[in-house]
């Protein structure tokens, strides 16, 4: 399974990790608890487990905060993280930026239809998983209880729905 399939024109490779303060201890003013089940650290951790296997060019893993803002976040992007000169995303309002700034904007690629919140569905539910995480996500998630923060998450999310307090997964 590939996870990064970048154009032979990229040299080094930046992953920002989105929502880099929130996690399960931490939650997002506008996300259910399991949105973010794990720490920037914990995040990172399985992003080299996995893709210190896959990737053969040189890449460094960032955080990026949410903002809440648009305006404002799209400033700390050109400000505080490393220059770059092509983006990968699937998210319409980064690519109409970034391309109004004279940026390569390319979609990221996908050769899954499962999203992590399938996963921690399933998770929760008790059905099979593994088939969609690479061994090294595995092994993180193993070492960490992950599968049990998660389904811990997931059932605090559903009683806040249940209570009234909004979306679920």
């Amino acid at each position: 399974m590939k996870y990064i399939d970048c154009e032979d024109d990229v040299g080094n490779i930046i992953i920002a990790i989105g929502s880099a303060q929130y996690h399960h201890e931490n939650k997002s003013p506008v996300s259910p608890w399991s949105k973010n089940p794990f720490r920037y650290d914990e995040r990172t951790s399985i992003l080299h487990r996995v893709l210190d296997r896959e990737i053969r060019k040189p890449f460094e893993i960032v955080p990026l905060p949410d903002l809440h803002n648009y305006e404002k976040w799209f400033a700390y992007v050109m400000e505080e993280l490393p220059d770059f000169d092509v983006l990968y995303t699937l998210d319409r309002a980064e690519t109409d930026f970034f391309s109004s700034q004279g940026y390569i904007v390319r979609p990221f690629p996908v050769d899954s239809p499962i999203h992590a919140t399938d996963i921690r569905e399933w998770m929760f539910n008790g059905k099979p998983y593994e088939h969609a995480l690479p061994e090294g996500t595995l092994e993180e998630l193993a070492r960490i209880d992950g599968v049990d923060r998660i389904r811990k998450l997931v059932a605090k999310d559903v009683a806040e729905k249940l209570a009234g307090g909004g979306r679920c997964v």
